[in-house]
């Protein structure tokens, strides 16, 4: 076996810790079949991973060291992974560590979501005049689970390498299905063993092997994994000349707009069924009859105009902290602090994209129009959208089980249940980041392990999410930085509790102020739910869930809730087109930035970032 994908320098990446890992590492290739190595070790300058083309004789001094006791050939290589600090100027090519001899190049895209020009990256990598061969592409969902997409790169010229230990479920489910996929449709170009320790050659190469037999045919398997047709990247590292097929021909891509069709479908099912919810029940208090329109529009003409300006100026102080918050994350992402001009911009509109557009397409905006403006690198916004997440998360979360303390009434036994189960929530989910921080590689296979028995597409989507937040954290520079962050979110979330009551009293005056808080903890909930544009339907129900539960009666419970809606809409619309409008971003960059991110991907972002003004 040829094996183009292995971490065997030892002290280098996530490679092997020292020489006695690296040489048993090389005597179990040896025993399962592999001839040649490829020394792939990560090029990530955002991890501390320096392995550019500089390093490469040292390195290959180390492997040539082991390799040689061992017997095993090695070659030089890289995984170079898509982000702006190994792509993002012109002399990017000099960093490039091509396969031996070759001009052929390990890829890996970022696990979070499509870099913003992924197609456009990759032309000019080939007009640099090397070739790209795509690492275990079954690991990204925006990749793997879209067929167009997998067809339009191999028609670019671009190769797949799927890993051998997915094939063998050594990751989780989720991956092993989406590599079997890739396989039998013949769109796999490399089987390789991408192995770091001793353990993972039978993990990954001997199991993989085994697996793949039941799958394709030897002389298939044999291609993928051992010979050298023309054009293809063992060539130069083998005597080989094979002339075997090539990956199947791609079909034409299929567009899109079906998938979109179909989510739209279901999100706007599940809206109407979330807005019958909401109103049923709802009596009108004098006639015992279904409420109407009018009785709505009665209960809310009596809303003193105090509770509107209440309103507005606490959405104004929201709107401050949160961008304050966003810049400290940029600061200590980059060392730059974006101009309040540019961060209000850009935050307004990622907003309003986030509250209106169904699927969570919106989340792409903010990163993609960083990306675009040169404040940071798309895969940074999005670990910064992770680390928010993460956070206010934990902050709602804390928030309701606080509330189910200092409740001055008694709750219904679920509320309460639900408030013991926050709390206890909070406390793990704190433990287990702390964990992460210190292990992260450990933390994120038991994630995938535990979570991987429900649903593997979830233990995916978690993984990816408590990744991002463990790169978000790059941002703190201090534990000053971290302090000052959670202010800002304690501060943003104390403020948006205290306009959401503010509103609810002003509908009920017999209201209390922790029913607006409890309502902001229903409304969390709601908008992670499939919802259709502007979480019609989705915002309305949980808000009078909350509200009811802290004893508001159906019809003031359910005019607040419709008022709090449209007070959101009008205030994040008016936001973003103020800034539209005079901002230093327009709606053709924001328009750009949405195109961009309007790729599988963005249906894979799981948690809301918080539509809740």
């Amino acid at each position: 076996m040829i094996d183009l994908h292995g971490h065997i320098v030892w002290g280098v990446a996530d490679g092997p810790l020292d020489r006695d890992e690296s040489l048993a590492l090389a005597h179990a290739c040896v025993d399962a079949g592999v001839t040649t190595f490829a020394c792939t070790s990560h090029i990530r300058p955002d991890k501390g991973w320096i392995n550019d083309a500089a390093r490469v004789p040292h390195n290959m001094e180390r492997a040539r060291n082991v390799a040689d006791i061992a017997g095993l050939k090695v070659v030089q290589g890289a995984e170079h992974y898509v982000d702006d600090a190994v792509f993002g100027d012109d002399a990017f090519h000099d960093r490039l560590v091509p396969y031996g001899e070759s001009r052929w190049v390990l890829v890996e895209t970022p696990y979070l979501g499509p870099p913003p020009d992924l197609f456009g990256l990759l032309a000019r990598i080939r007009r640099r005049g090397f070739k790209v061969l795509l690492a275990h592409v079954e690991r990204f969902p925006y990749l793997c689970d879209h067929d167009d997409v997998v067809d339009r790169l191999i028609d670019a010229g671009h190769l797949v390498q799927c890993n051998l230990g997915s094939l063998a479920g050594a990751y989780n489910a989720r991956q092993q299905k989406a590599a079997e996929r890739l396989l039998k449709r013949g769109v796999v170009a490399v089987l390789a063993g991408d192995c770091h320790r001793e353990r993972d050659v039978a993990d990954n190469i001997v199991a993989g092997r085994a697996a793949a037999n039941k799958l394709i045919s030897a002389a298939t398997l044999e291609r993928l994994t051992v010979s050298a047709p023309p054009g293809h990247p063992r060539r130069r590292l083998s005597p080989q000349g094979l002339s075997v097929s090539s990956p199947v021909s791609p079909a034409t891509p299929a567009s899109p707009s079906r998938r979109r069709l179909r989510q739209l479908a279901v999100s706007v099912v599940v809206g109407g069924v979330c807005l019958w919810f909401a109103f049923r029940g709802v009596k009108d208090g004098a006639a015992g009859q279904n409420v109407s329109l009018e009785t709505l529009a009665d209960v809310l003409r009596r809303v003193p105009a105090s509770a509107y300006l209440g309103y507005l100026l606490l959405f104004g102080v929201q709107v401050l902290l949160r961008v304050e918050r966003w810049r400290l994350q940029v600061r200590g992402l980059t060392g730059k602090t974006p101009s309040w001009g540019d961060a209000m911009t850009i935050n307004a509109l990622a907003y309003a994209a986030v509250f209106f557009l169904p699927f969570r397409l919106g989340e792409f905006v903010r990163p993609n129009l960083c990306a675009s403006r040169g404040i940071m690198s798309a895969s940074a916004g999005l670990a910064a959208t992770a680390l928010e997440r993460i956070i206010d998360g934990l902050v709602a979360t804390a928030m309701f089980g606080a509330l189910l303390l200092l409740a001055p009434f008694e709750w219904p036994p679920w509320v309460r249940a639900g408030g013991v189960s926050a709390l206890v929530f909070f406390g793990s989910a704190i433990v287990a980041l702390l964990v992460a921080m210190k292990a992260r590689g450990f933390a994120l296979r038991v994630v995938h392990r535990l979570v991987g028995f429900v649903s593997a597409g979830l233990a995916n989507r978690i993984g990816a999410l408590v990744g991002g937040f463990l790169d978000g954290l790059r941002c703190f520079r201090g534990p000053g930085d971290v302090l000052v962050y959670l202010a800002l979110s304690i501060a943003f979330w104390v403020v948006n509790g205290i306009s959401t009551a503010v509103m609810v009293i002003g509908v009920d005056p017999e209201a209390t102020w922790i029913a607006g808080f409890v309502c902001l903890c229903f409304l969390v909930i709601g908008v992670m739910v499939p919802a259709p544009p502007g979480n019609v339907g989705n915002f309305h129900a949980f808000a009078k869930l909350g509200l009811t539960v802290s004893g508001v009666a159906t019809l003031p419970a359910i005019a607040a809730a419709v008022l709090l809606h449209a007070l959101s809409s009008i205030t994040v619309a008016a936001l973003a087109a103020a800034f539209a409008a005079f901002g230093t971003v327009r709606w053709q960059e924001a328009r750009h930035a949405l195109d961009r991110g309007d790729s599988p991907a963005a249906t894979g972002t799981g948690a809301a970032e918080g539509a809740v003004s």
